[in-house]
Parts: C-alpha cells; structure tokens; sequence
C-alpha cells in the first residue's frame, strides 16, 4: 500500500514521543475544533488533503486513505458494497 519512503516516515512520525501525546490528548480535542474553522475551511482543506499535487508532501496517500475509508464504510454496511471498486483498484 505505502512505498519505503512513506512507510518510514509514518513509522517515524508515529514514534516521536511528541506525536504519541498528541494522539492522546487529541482523543479529548479535535485540532478542527481548536481552529474554529468554518464548513468552506474545511472544504477547503479536505481538498488540499487530496489532491496528490499539492504541498502536503503526502502524494496520494490522502486520496488513498479516503478511497479505502470509503470502501471499508460501505463494504460494512453490505448494502452498497457492489457499488465501490475493490481496494487495491485505487491504490
């Protein structure tokens, strides 16, 4: 799913001490309710997430990671399932 260099910067990002407390408290807060963002902010930045193009530095693996949240979401409901491609068809 990941190349080396995404894989080592994921497990990197997640073993930074730093990182793990933000996990933790981030369970009570979200960063979005912090910002106070408005609904075409966050549209805005969903788009900015996705788009494997732009600045992020994540290439695809927005695009990725919400095409397999969309599958898994409707695979689960079984009801849609027949509508989405299989995984591994996006990646």
């Amino acid at each position: 799913m990941f190349n080396l260099e995404e894989t080592t910067l994921i497990h990197a990002m997640m073993a930074d001490p730093d990182f793990e407390k933000l996990s933790v408290w981030n369970n009570y807060v979200s960063a979005c309710d912090l910002i106070s963002m408005r609904e075409e902010n966050y549209s805005r930045m969903v788009q900015w997430l996705l788009d494997p193009r732009d600045s992020h530095g994540l290439g695809s693996y927005g695009l990725r990671a919400f095409m397999h949240a969309c599958y898994f979401a409707a695979h689960s409901q079984k009801k849609n399932a027949g509508l989405f491609c299989r995984p591994h068809q996006f990646i």
